[in-house]
């Protein structure tokens, strides 16, 4: 295994100096979750990955790599929990590459740090009306919307992968259901930086599964999936979100609270 695990490292670092505007990018992503996988909590492998980062956040800002490694290093600090850091690189982020796929990207992530850490609405709702302003018809946009409560309809699209034109998620994540507090149906969204097999399901306050939303091998990309609860009986419901990857290492988890009014 250690063998394949060194040329899988040769590999990406290959196609991550070869310049391929197309591959080089997702070697950086793939090296990431090589190095944070199980295969590199232990030993030198984590070491690297972060020093090979920062290296690549001082390069020029015409470097291919460099706003991938600055939102990678976000969303490291981020998972763990260091909001303080995180920020600083979603800031440089955002000063360094306006008008690019990255700056929508970005300003959702901050949005979702306001609502869901910070607590702070008013500069969410602030971050927001930046977002319909440069961005109307992007979903990230509309997945912001829907994080501030606002009631989007999602329903044309179904499940949803972001056009070819616009960048994968750099990170997974499980957006509050909308509406919520709900009658009869929901809306839940997700996003998956790498294709893993997927469980999104619905329990009741007992435990209880009662739906499910997901299940299975997905591509990488943002999904929208509806429940509708028509069926059952109002009260609190919980949305649990599980991605495994193809060694059936568990990569995350995310539960929603569901509130059903009737």
């Amino acid at each position: 295994m250690n063998g394949e695990i060194a040329n899988a490292k040769t590999n990406l670092e290959d196609l991550m100096s070869s310049g391929s505007a197309k591959y080089a990018p997702l070697a950086l992503l793939v090296y990431f979750d090589l190095c944070k996988g199980r295969w590199g909590r232990s030993g030198d492998m984590e070491t690297g990955l972060y020093a090979l980062l920062r290296n690549t956040t001082t390069q020029p800002v015409a470097a291919l790599l460099r706003p991938f490694a600055l939102r990678l290093l976000a969303r490291d600090a981020a998972i763990a929990h260091d909001e303080g850091t995180a920020n600083m690189y979603r800031m440089q982020v955002l000063a360094d590459y306006p008008n690019t796929v990255h700056e929508p990207a970005v300003m959702y992530d901050r949005l979702v740090s306001y609502v869901q850490v910070e607590n702070n609405i008013q500069k969410a709702q602030e971050l927001l009306a930046k977002m319909v302003t440069l961005y109307p018809h992007e979903s990230l946009t509309q997945m912001a919307r829907a994080e501030l409560g606002e009631k989007v309809d999602f329903s044309s699209l179904g499940k949803q992968q972001v056009p070819v034109s616009n960048q994968q998620p750099i990170s997974f994540s499980l957006s509050r259901p909308y509406p919520n507090p709900f009658n009869p149906s929901t809306t839940i969204e997700f996003a998956l930086p790498f294709a893993g097999d997927v469980v999104l399901s619905v329990y009741d306050i007992l435990g209880k599964e009662v739906a499910s939303l997901a299940n299975g091998y997905h591509e990488p990309g943002y999904y929208s999936v509806a429940w509708d609860a028509s069926a059952m009986a109002g009260g609190m419901y919980l949305a649990r979100f599980t991605v495994v990857d193809k060694l059936g290492a568990v990569t995350f988890v995310r539960v929603r609270k569901l509130l059903l009014v009737k």
